[in-house]
């Protein structure tokens, strides 16, 4: 919600733009130059070959891992990963998933995640973590900074914007309105 998509697709589009010899809408950028670039970006299911939005997931990171283990230097986006599964397995997959790419030092990975109970252990594995800064305003609502910040996000605005729409209190009077009939 506070851009985390937005700025690894833009991230991404550079790099990408870089590699063609395109100008880089940036005031600087360095980079090497990739073997590929892969990006894990708003997959979805396909009913026609049976494949859920997890299976997808899995076949992607299969084919990524095929890539990284014939020895190719890889710039990897993945956003939200594992969530076609539940939270226990999306937890436990990315932090093997995290501890599997450390070890691959010529590639660059960014990965989003919502799941923030792993966060300690990746900070003891020395990985860095950043989060998009927000203000939360209860007249202005949500002030997007814009500024990538060392850490993980505490703001939960999920549920603030959700409390701010009135949506579990439309339906608490939608209900009471029904048993009252």
């Amino acid at each position: 919600m506070t851009g985390k998509s937005t700025l690894l697709k833009t991230i991404g589009s550079c790099v990408y733009l870089a590699h063609l010899g395109f100008p880089v809408s940036a005031d600087a950028m360095k980079t090497v130059l990739f073997d590929g670039i892969s990006a894990t970006i708003n997959l979805g299911d396909n009913i026609n070959a049976g494949a859920s939005h997890f299976f997808n997931e899995v076949l992607r990171v299969k084919h990524l891992a095929e890539l990284l283990a014939s020895g190719k230097q890889m710039f990897v986006l993945m956003d939200e990963l594992f969530k076609g599964t539940n939270h226990g397995d999306a937890s436990e997959a990315t932090l093997e998933l995290v501890n599997c790419l450390k070890g691959y030092k010529n590639c660059v990975f960014l990965l989003s995640s919502h799941i923030t109970e792993i966060c300690p252990i990746l900070y003891k594995e020395g990985i860095t973590l950043k989060y998009l800064g927000v203000q939360l305003d209860e007249k202005e609502g949500i002030i997007f900074t814009y500024r990538l910040l060392d850490g993980v996000a505490e703001e939960k605005l999920g549920m603030w914007l959700l409390r701010k729409e009135r949506v579990f209190e439309i339906l608490r009077e939608f209900d009471l309105g029904i048993q009252k009939e």
